[in-house]
Order: C-alpha cells, then structure tokens, then sequence
C-alpha cells in the first residue's frame, strides 16, 4: 500500500547518519546519478535504480520511491511497493500527486525478493525517515 511521505531529506557525503546517499559500485567511484542508496532505521542500505519519471519500466515486485529535488537535497514524496500488477502503483492517486506535486526522479529497487522483503523494506524506511534529526534534514 503506497504511503506518502512529505520528510525533506538530505544527500549526505558519508554514510554516517546519513539517509540517503549516492552508489560508488564501481572502482572509479563513478556511476553518475543513475544508483542511489537509502538507508533504513535498522542501519541497513537499499541501492536503488535512478529514472526520470518518464522512463521509469513496467514496475512488478519492487519498492518504489518518488523524491523532489531542492537543491543538493531530495524530498521524499511518495513511497510504496509494486506487487505482481504493476499498474496498480503507477496508476495509484499517491503516485501520480507525487509526480504531478513535483517528483523528478523515481527510485526503484528491484532486489526485495518477496513481498515479506518489501514490507519490511517499507516499514525500515518509513521508520528511517519519521526518526530523522534535524541535523540530518539540513542540506
């Protein structure tokens, strides 16, 4: 069930408290904006796969996270999982007010092997981002 979330976030430069930040998976450390991890409440990092709202696949069994962008920083927007009926998260009213309230970039992890990993995912994240300091919301 989509969740939508209006907590400001911040791109850190370490992973130290940080929320969010971005993938170095390769030896150069360069990967450009395309990866992206977010951190849950337990500690545990999520890679997530970076798209344009309009290049965004057929979502089916991922963890889908919709962010603004105000200037360094993102704002999460829009939070929820895919099922087996891709259309039913992108055709959802939480989805599209996040799209239309200002979301550019969509955030999809495909990794969450089943629906127990989904919600727990969810549930990590929502608690990461409902817990977050002030200091850790400053860009």
């Amino acid at each position: 069930m989509p969740v939508p979330l209006q907590t400001p976030l911040r791109t850190p430069r370490t992973r130290s408290g940080s929320a969010d930040f971005k993938a170095s998976i390769s030896s150069s450390g360069k990967v450009g904006t395309h990866y992206h991890y977010w951190v849950g409440a337990s500690g545990r990092t999520y890679l997530h796969t970076v798209y344009a709202p309009d290049k965004v696949p057929l979502l089916a069994r991922a963890v889908v996270l919709v962010a603004a962008r105000m200037g360094g920083a993102r704002q999460v927007l829009f939070l929820g999982q895919a099922g087996e009926d891709a259309a039913q998260l992108t055709g959802s009213a939480g989805y599209r007010r996040a799209l239309e309230g200002g979301g550019v970039e969509v955030h999809v992890h495909f990794l969450a092997g089943s629906a127990l990993a989904r919600r727990q995912m969810l549930r990590d994240l929502e608690q990461r981002i409902a817990e977050a300091a002030p200091a850790d919301l400053a860009a």
